[in-house]
C-alpha cells in the first residue's frame, strides 16, 4: 500500500515490531478494496473510537470501508459518528460481511465475542486483521496481527499505525483515538496509563480537540471527583461518584 507523506502525522516513535505489524495491516488493505472493520459485541469507548479512528485513516487512503458490528454502538458513543452516519452498517452487518475482501478486528482477538457475526466471518475464509492490546487465547480467521499487551488502548495501536505509515491523523480520527485512549484508561487514573499514553493524548489535544467537550459528550457531567483518607492511603485516593 502506498504511503502518503504527511505534514502533521504522529510524531512519537514506534517500536519496529509495531511498525512491522502496521505495515503488514497496510499490505493487506489496499485502495478500492472493500473493508468492513467491526469490535466485539457491546462496544466500549476503545472499541469504538478505534474503530471510527479506523475509518478515517482509511477512507482518506482510498479504501472503501464500512462499520459492521456485531451490536449497535451505545448511545454515548455515537457522537463520534457525526457527519459520517453513512459508515455504520450494522444494521446489515452479515452483508457486509459477505461484501467484503477483508475485515478488521479491533480491540479483541477473539471470534467467540463477535457474537451472530462470529460464524459468517469463520465461513467467508478471508483475510482477518487484528489490531488489539488485550491478551486472547482466542481464535481468529488469518491474517496480519497488531497485538500487543503494553498498549494502553487499541487505540494507541490505531495511532501507531498511523504513525508506522506516515499518514495524516486529521481531527476527526484525533478525536476517535482520544475517545479511546481516556476511557480505557479510566481518565487516565488506570494502571495502564503511562506516560507514552499521556504523550500521545498531548498530541491529538494539539489537532483542537476539546478535552471539556469530549468528557461532556461522554455523559461525564453528573460525576465528580472525590479524594477520601484510607489506612493504606492516608493522603488519600480518587473516587469517581454520582452527584446527588
Amino acid at each position: 500500500m502506498s504511503v502518503v507523506p504527511s505534514q502533521r502525522g504522529g510524531s512519537l516513535e514506534v517500536s519496529e515490531k509495531r511498525r512491522t505489524a502496521a505495515l503488514q495491516v497496510a499490505e493487506l488493505l489496499q485502495p478500492g478494496s472493500h473493508v468492513a472493520i467491526t469490535t466485539h459485541v457491546n462496544a466500549d469507548g476503545d472499541g469504538c473510537g478505534s474503530e471510527v479512528a479506523l475509518w478515517h485513516l482509511l477512507t482518506a487512503h482510498g479504501v472503501d470501508v464500512v462499520l459492521a458490528n456485531p451490536t449497535p454502538i451505545p448511545s454515548r458513543y455515537r457522537f463520534l459518528l457525526s457527519g459520517i452516519e453513512h459508515a455504520d452498517k450494522t444494521a446489515k452487518a452479515v452483508k457486509q460481511l459477505d461484501a467484503a475482501d477483508a475485515v478488521v478486528v479491533v480491540d479483541i482477538a477473539d471470534l467467540g465475542r463477535l457474537g451472530h457475526l462470529a460464524q459468517r466471518l469463520r465461513e467467508r475464509a478471508i483475510p482477518v486483521a487484528c489490531i488489539d492490546h488485550h491478551l486472547s487465547d482466542g481464535w481468529l480467521p488469518a491474517g496480519p496481527r497488531m497485538v500487543d499487551a503494553t498498549a494502553c488502548a487499541t487505540g494507541e495501536l490505531v495511532y501507531d499505525l498511523a504513525c508506522a505509515l506516515n499518514w495524516e491523523l486529521g481531527l476527526e480520527a484525533a478525536r476517535a483515538l482520544y475517545v479511546a485512549i481516556l476511557t480505557d484508561t479510566g481518565g487516565f487514573r488506570y494502571s495502564n496509563t503511562t506516560a507514552r499514553s499521556l504523550r500521545i493524548a498531548a498530541e491529538l489535544i494539539e489537532w483542537g480537540i476539546d478535552p471539556e467537550e469530549v468528557y461532556l459528550a461522554l455523559g461525564f457531567q453528573g460525576q465528580m471527583v472525590v479524594v477520601r483518607s484510607t489506612p493504606a492511603s492516608p493522603r488519600g485516593r480518587f473516587v469517581c461518584s454520582r452527584r446527588s
